[in-house]
């Protein structure tokens, strides 16, 4: 299939340790490991997002079905050693249409960083909105291009989302992109690499852990680091607390 893109979101997830998982599993233990949990994300995010409408917002059970439908017809990825690529494709939709995907975009994304952490892969993305061609599983444009840059300028597992996407999101004023953005998104200052900070857009992602004692969080985090024999080095070591305090950041913000 081939098109070019003219309005869609695209977001780039970068494992993180992937080649250190590479080296110290067997050809055998990757394989498994590849086929079992990281080729079926797409799916399996696209299953917990369509639970999540039904238990969470019962207005969005009738539009499970259209939720399905869109995700079939107007979502692309693709998967290439540690890089992962989704691409939302907003062309051709109704205005109605448009706000609801976008806002499923979202979620979809913030759900990839759930589950893929979650299943020890944690990983660091970033989403950008534009023009973008697609030709089977091959993409091109400077949205992705955006979208890869500001990801790898990161030192931690977490989905940042450019200024150009955010600006262009809140000006269409729309019902469900905003209770998202309103709700998800964070301006705060994040750790980079090179030891510097900047202030980004940051989408808040959820992990699984005891709240009653802070050991928990911290050894979440580490865990998910350190699955599939992974190691964990003074550099890994820096990308697991810079996550933890950009996580204990939306733990304080939510207690505002």
């Amino acid at each position: 299939m081939e098109n070019t893109i003219e309005n869609g979101i695209i977001c780039l997830f970068d494992i993180l340790g992937y080649k250190n998982f590479i080296v110290n599993n067997s050809l055998s233990e990757c394989a498994d490991n590849i086929r079992t949990i990281i080729s079926k994300l797409p799916d399996n995010v696209k299953n917990k997002v369509l639970d999540i409408c039904e238990s969470e917002d019962k207005k969005l059970l009738p539009l499970q079905k259209k939720i399905d439908e869109l995700l079939k017809e107007k979502f692309h990825y693709i998967i290439v050693s540690d890089t992962i690529l989704l691409a939302f494709d907003f062309s051709k939709l109704n205005s109605a249409d448009i706000d609801f995907f976008r806002f499923i975009s979202l979620a979809y994304i913030q759900e990839f960083q759930n589950i893929s952490f979650r299943q020890g892969f944690p990983v660091r993305g970033c989403v950008d909105i534009g023009s973008f061609y697609y030709y089977d599983h091959t993409f091109a444009g400077n949205t992705i291009i955006n979208s890869f840059c500001e990801s790898e300028s990161i030192d931690f597992s977490g989905i940042l989302i450019t200024d150009n996407a955010l600006n262009f999101l809140e000006k269409e004023n729309t019902n469900y992109t905003n209770r998202f953005i309103k709700k998800y998104v964070h301006r705060y200052l994040v750790p980079m690499k090179n030891n510097i900070e900047a202030y980004k857009n940051i989408i808040e992602w959820q992990i699984d852990y005891n709240k009653s004692t802070d050991l928990d969080l911290k050894q979440k985090i580490f865990e998910s680091f350190h699955a599939h024999k992974k190691d964990v080095s003074l550099s890994v070591m820096n990308k697991i607390n810079n996550t933890e305090k950009i996580y204990r950041y939306f733990l304080m913000s939510k207690n505002k």
